[in-house]
């Protein structure tokens, strides 16, 4: 199973959501994500399903095609960001393993290549028309440039999270997925099965606020949120107890 909407991420506990600049804790009160029934092998529907939230995708189209041929078949997609490097265009991915930028020619070639646990920080710079994407790995720094900057401080986020050892993900628990007329991926065309509602699971409110409270405390222990919003937001989880 994996999350079939773009801004939701599993930490192995409870899911997390990107909104206003920032990657936080979804509560047992807010909606949940839909589900989608993926296969990282061998037909890829992972990597088609996040292609799919691409909202940029210039210069990518031959990487993204040969993108299946260059992944393993232990390794999922999290993440893929149409970049430059040097005067290259290609695609920045992020996987379950590994961090790599593909180039965008016949015979995609991988310019750079980093296991996710030797990426020691990111950031994203503002630009006039391309914004600069610094990835630090030991020894070495990556400087890729971007249009898409919402996308990037997505990604962003998402490495500087795994660097402070908080792994979010694409890859979901498992649950039903319904058949019959499913929505259309709005990039590819290709219907993609998602969780019915009716079946999603009932979260236990004690468990969860238990769990809430963990990953805010763990958001302020990163910097993430300010004192004032943990305490706002640890009455508002307390005041459902």
């Amino acid at each position: 199973m994996m999350t079939a909407e773009p801004d939701y991420r599993w930490d192995g506990d409870r899911w997390w959501r990107w909104a206003s600049g920032r990657w936080g804790p979804v509560s047992p009160a807010d909606p949940q994500p839909r589900l989608a029934e993926v296969r990282t092998a061998p037909n890829r529907s992972d990597a088609e399903l996040v292609a799919s939230w691409m909202r940029f995708r210039g210069g990518t189209k031959k990487a993204l095609r040969s993108l299946p041929s260059l992944l393993t078949s232990d390794e999922a997609v999290e993440f893929i960001l149409a970049v430059e490097l040097g005067d290259n265009q290609g695609i920045l991915v992020l996987t379950s393993a590994r961090l790599f930028f593909a180039t965008n020619v016949r015979s995609p070639q991988i310019e750079f290549n980093a296991a996710c646990e030797d990426v020691l920080s990111a950031s994203v710079a503002a630009g006039r028309l391309r914004h600069p994407v610094t990835v630090h790995v030991r020894q070495s720094v990556a400087r890729f440039s971007c249009v898409d900057a919402a996308a990037a401080e997505a990604l962003v986020g998402l490495l500087t999270l795994r660097a402070a050892g908080l792994v979010l993900t694409t890859m979901a628990p498992g649950g039903a997925v319904i058949s019959g007329h499913l929505p259309r991926n709005r990039v590819s065309g290709t219907s993609v099965p998602i969780e019915d509602e009716a079946t999603a699971p009932v979260h236990a409110t004690g468990q969860d606020s238990v769990g809430a409270l963990a990953d805010l405390t763990r958001m302020l222990e990163l910097g993430l949120i300010s004192q004032e919003e943990f305490a706002a937001k640890k009455a508002e989880i307390l005041d459902r107890l």
